[in-house]
């Protein structure tokens, strides 16, 4: 029998909390489909248990009588799917570790297996076999994004950390829940609701989880001078079992293929008339992505157009144009000298899949990223409408007196209501200047020649009406 619910913003979190989980399961579950990210994917099974762990733990919560060896059966059985969920995170952790041979996936499964045949009298010692074991999902959880982190780069990378701060939260949170600590349901609720929001934002920003296998997409780099279109380097980056698995054939002549890019880009340049730099060829089955620098543009061929990839080219570019900015300020064509730092630079930046220096991120951009996401959450239409109000209330915000129209009328000019609103910040133009009230009793000055600029640049800054007499256009 459930009691009546006397906290109704608590239940509504615990809501929240069961909407945000079984969300996941959904992001997880519209991308199944590639099989090579699917021990990844299945994390979604993990969320979809602990939302049904969620669901259990109110029944637990709102049932009578409360909190007793009757009701119990409710939460032994969302320990059931919480050690289920312990389990699949387990999985897709020590897939990527590989050294623990999936010892702890099996304890995690064996331990859900067993939960439920004890009897209801026993829960409490369900709760602390689940205090026990779930310190040991937390630090395989850390090892697990850490592990992602350091295959990944930029953006991404930052992606993966809000991930990873969101686990974080979601597991405090369901640690102050505990009764060792004396804190509120209602702020420990709040931690893991923010915790859970961060994790989806997270996940939903990474554009597709191929991301994390970004070096098995590689297959050839060419780096050529955006003068002369010349290639000073190339580099096979697919292993020879990966070719003659996939039929792969050997790429064309560096210097053919640099001059046939840099002919596309030109043409395509040309075509369209734009001044933006052509940055992905996709053949469909193969991508080029391009990427340019003060003196070199680099190719990068791949099976899939990545962010990730677009980020290791940025890098790649950088280190190329500092460590070798002589010799391609003064190169007369030698190709040579290139060859040994190139080499470096390509094991270093597309060679190597674990970066050793993962963990150097900048506190300010990862603080501006995650305030993008939650400014992500506002409709653009209503910050651009914040905006324009904001532009106005500076541009009406000056001075009466600044604001303040003239005494007369304005020789020229038509009624004072048509006048066009004066530029916050104006133009030191003095063709846009206004032309000034003459003093009263004092001779009007005639219209001549060289005042024409003016009533030209008045009719170009607005239009108002004028008298007919200097050809301006009446009411």
């Amino acid at each position: 029998m459930l009691k009546p619910i006397e906290d109704p913003f608590l239940f509504a979190m615990y809501a929240i909390e069961c909407f945000l989980d079984f969300e996941i399961f959904v992001f997880f579950l519209l991308r199944w489909r590639p099989r090579k990210t699917r021990h990844v994917a299945v994390l979604g099974l993990a969320y979809l248990c602990f939302g049904i762990a969620r669901l259990l733990l109110m029944f637990w919560d709102y049932s009578e009588p409360w909190h007793s060896d009757a009701t119990a059966g409710y939460y032994i059985t969302a320990a059931f799917f919480a050690f289920l969920a312990m389990s699949v995170f387990m999985h897709a952790a020590e897939t990527f570790i590989k050294r623990t041979h999936h010892v702890f996936t099996l304890c995690f499964l064996g331990l859900s297996c067993v939960v439920p045949f004890f009897p209801p009298s026993m829960y409490e010692t369900v709760q602390m076999i689940y205090y026990i074991f779930a310190p040991v999902l937390i630090i395989f959880v850390i090892g697990f994004l850490f592990y992602l982190m350091s295959m990944t780069t930029g953006s991404v990378r930052k992606k993966f950390f809000v991930v990873f701060l969101g686990l974080a939260l979601y597991g405090t949170g369901y640690a102050l829940s505990a009764r060792l600590f004396d804190v509120s349901k209602i702020v420990s609720e709040s931690v893991v609701l923010v915790g859970l929001a961060m994790t989806a934002l997270g996940f939903i920003e990474i554009p597709m989880l191929e991301e994390i296998h970004w070096h098995d997409y590689l297959l050839h780099v060419f780096t050529f001078h955006i003068d002369t279109s010349a290639c000073i380097y190339d580099e096979q980056l697919y292993s020879e079992p990966l070719q003659a698995k996939s039929g792969q054939e050997g790429m064309i002549a560096a210097d053919l293929f640099s001059s046939g890019v840099s002919g596309v880009i030109g043409i395509i340049k040309e075509m369209i008339n734009s001044e933006k730099k052509l940055k992905v060829l996709d053949h469909e089955d193969k991508k080029i992505l391009l990427e340019y620098g003060k003196y070199v543009t680099v190719a990068l061929v791949t099976r899939m157009d990545l962010d990730v990839l677009h980020e290791k080219l940025r890098t790649y570019i950088l280190r190329v144009e500092t460590e070798l900015q002589q010799p391609l300020e003064s190169w007369r064509g030698e190709v040579g000298r290139f060859a040994a730092p190139m080499k470096s630079i390509t094991a270093d930046v597309l060679k190597t899949v674990f970066d050793k220096n993962w963990w150097r991120l900048d506190p300010r951009s990862v603080a501006r990223q995650v305030a993008s996401f939650f400014t992500d959450l506002i409709p653009r239409d209503v910050i651009s409408r914040i905006t324009r109000q904001r532009a106005r209330s500076i541009a009406g915000g000056e001075p009466a007196a600044a604001r303040e129209e003239p005494a007369g009328p304005v020789p020229g000019a038509g009624p004072a209501h048509s006048q066009p609103d004066d530029d916050p910040w104006p133009s030191p133009d003095p063709a846009r200047a206004l032309p000034q009230t003459p003093p009263a009793g004092a001779a009007e000055a005639p219209v001549d020649k060289p005042s024409k600029p003016v009533t030209r640049a008045r009719k170009g800054q607005a239009k108002p009406p004028v008298k007919p007499a200097q050809g301006g256009r009446g009411d």
